[in-house]
């Protein structure tokens, strides 16, 4: 490696002896900086992200805030700076700020000539130089551009990502709500619940959430595939349970429909029509009435 025998502090005069064109960098307040609701929520969905913002604070309080860090801003008509990259510093400076940091202005340099709206949100993940984003704060991204009717090949050729890996991350965000949470909070990775849902169907969420409790028994954080097969087993012996005690207890399991306070669900009568008992799953319903044996 070779190395370098003295660094000149401020020679710039060195750089202006082979800089070609300018590099339009500014100073602005930071109360003229304007964050747009909802843009960066890929990120904000991270359970980690307070954590990010803590620790970004804590190195500025420390060290300030790096001006060759600027932060890329898009001019609005209205005089508007609204912040396109950068959104994670910022959110620091703010909070380094409520504790005595005192920072008033920050370098800001404007987007590239010509960026499109398209090309902002494509950027929330190529642009993306610090932390990276959740496998389901990808998937917002990329339900995001879908939905600005742009094709899932185009999306995978932007991204360098394989056409199914867009797929697999269309398939996470369209989850049922157990299963985003389980991704979100780290309890089982996004190709394991992907690829559940694709084998289960259905019974993904009952699979997944058993691996999970499988995997906390054992002491483990997150579910892995080793989980999977156990978990599975698991439910069908549970509902091999729930058939040989409606067989048993000469009891029925139907769904019915709302009335009064009690939403649709399902209700376990017996021959009589005597409510058993009553749950908003099928399951649930059984697994009451056999609790009340």
């Amino acid at each position: 490696m070779q190395q370098v025998e003295e660094f000149v502090a401020g020679g710039r005069e060195h750089i202006r002896a082979v800089k070609e064109g300018t590099f339009d960098g500014y100073m602005v307040p930071v109360n003229a900086l304007s964050v747009r609701p909802g843009f960066n929520e890929a990120r904000e969905a991270d359970p980690e992200y307070p954590q990010h913002i803590r620790e970004l604070a804590d190195s500025i309080k420390a060290n300030g805030f790096m001006r060759h860090k600027a932060i890329v801003i898009a001019p609005a008509a209205d005089g508007s700076l609204f912040i396109q990259d950068g959104h994670s510093r910022y959110a620091a400076v703010m909070l380094a700020n409520t504790e005595g940091a005192g920072i008033e202005n920050l370098p800001v340099v404007q987007e590239a000539k010509g960026t499109t709206e398209d090309d902002r949100i494509f950027g929330l993940i190529t642009n993306n130089n610090g932390k990276r984003l959740t496998p389901m704060g990808e998937a917002l991204v990329i339900k995001r551009l879908v939905l600005r009717g742009i094709e899932e090949k185009e999306i995978a050729r932007r991204l360098g990502y394989s056409v199914t890996k867009v797929s697999q991350a269309l398939t996470l965000i369209a989850a049922p709500e157990p299963i985003r949470k389980m991704v979100t909070a780290g309890e089982v990775s996004a190709t394991t619940a992907v690829r559940t849902m694709k084998q289960d169907g259905v019974k993904a969420v009952t699979t997944l959430t058993q691996a999970v409790a499988t995997a906390k028994a054992q002491g483990k954080t997150k579910a892995t595939p080793k989980h999977i097969e156990p978990a599975k087993k698991a439910a069908l012996n549970s509902d091999t349970t729930r058939l040989d005690y409606l067989i048993s207890a000469s009891v029925t399991c139907r769904k019915c429909a709302a009335v009064g306070e009690q939403p649709e669900g399902f209700v376990v009568e017996d021959a009589t029509g005597f409510q058993v008992a009553w749950a908003t799953t099928a399951r649930g319903a059984i697994d009451n009435a056999m609790s009340k044996q």
